[in-house]
């Protein structure tokens, strides 16, 4: 969004778009419930409960973690088997939770073969340190810190593409009244897409100016970023996790398993796929019709 406000692209295309950063996730999340916001960038683990409750329409898939988010373990822990009947931290009730179950299936093991210890990301690595768990979930930072502590990754993100994934929904009533806009913001967006990949260090120059941000803090290696083409592969049905369809039924069932979610959204109504197609292509495509 740094980049295409920078770039010009919303004006471009002829969307006004006011962007807000939000320092916490939560406050996104009630903003938008509140409709003090007409979209917003949201996690899966986040937008699925909310859709519960009120109409959305995921628009645009921006990216998925590939790396980001690590399980680290002490060095007496050498593979994810070695978990078996120890302390594993993580978050609950949020992404957090549903990488850990998943990386546990696929390594033979279940929920009942370790114990989960809540805790904050940022505090994994003391938590290694004292030997108070032997692996936890974080990130970024904090994953850097593990291992310059003398722990190590035993699972990654990497191996579960589409599951902590992220998306821009909109309330279904800015689709409704909007859906110029709608279309020449995902144009918008796309071609930053572009201009990131092809420009990376100009690119974080850009998203400096609207973040705490230094460029050399900046960076994408961890993370795939979804273009038109791997957009429109998302929002086809499959058995994948890169599958929207998927990725969000894997969510789903982990609320309704912890009873987090009593109400459930309907996905074929909470997708739409109609809006990643260019504005270039759209208007060509109505010339045809109309000649």
């Amino acid at each position: 969004m740094a980049i295409a406000i920078e770039l010009g692209l919303f004006a471009k295309h002829g969307v006004e778009v006011k962007p807000l950063l939000y320092d916490s996730r939560t406050k996104s999340v009630s903003n938008l419930a509140a409709k003090n916001l007409d979209g917003a960038l949201l996690s899966m683990c986040d937008i699925i409960p909310l859709a519960a409750k009120i109409p959305l329409k995921v628009v645009l898939i921006t990216d998925t973690s590939a790396g980001a988010d690590n399980v680290v373990a002490r060095t007496d822990i050498e593979s994810v088997r070695d978990l078996e009947n120890k302390r594993v931290g993580y978050s609950p009730g949020d992404f957090s939770e549903l990488f850990i179950l998943k990386m546990l299936e696929k390594n033979g093991l279940t929920r009942q073969d370790v114990t989960l210890v809540s805790i904050y990301s940022e505090n994994i690595p003391n938590a290694l340190e004292s030997k108070t768990l032997a692996a936890g979930n974080t990130w970024g930072t904090y994953t850097t810190n593990a291992i310059r502590d003398g722990n190590h990754v035993i699972f990654s993100s990497v191996e579960t593409l589409g599951l902590i994934i992220s998306a821009v929904t909109f309330h279904a009533s800015v689709l409704t009244v909007r859906p110029d806009d709608i279309r020449a913001f995902n144009t918008a967006w796309f071609e930053a897409v572009e201009f990131l990949k092809s420009n990376p260090a100009e690119a974080a120059r850009m998203i400096s100016k609207h973040t705490d941000l230094n460029p050399e803090e900046i960076s994408t290696e961890e993370f795939k970023i979804f273009n038109i083409v791997d957009n429109k592969a998302a929002f086809i049905r499959s058995q994948q996790l890169t599958s929207v369809y998927t990725s969000a039924q894997a969510y789903i069932d982990l609320f309704v398993t912890t009873g987090q979610l009593s109400v459930l959204p309907d996905l074929e109504e909470l997708f739409d796929s109609s809006f990643v197609e260019p504005l270039d292509a759209v208007k060509t495509r109505n010339m045809r019709k109309k000649y």
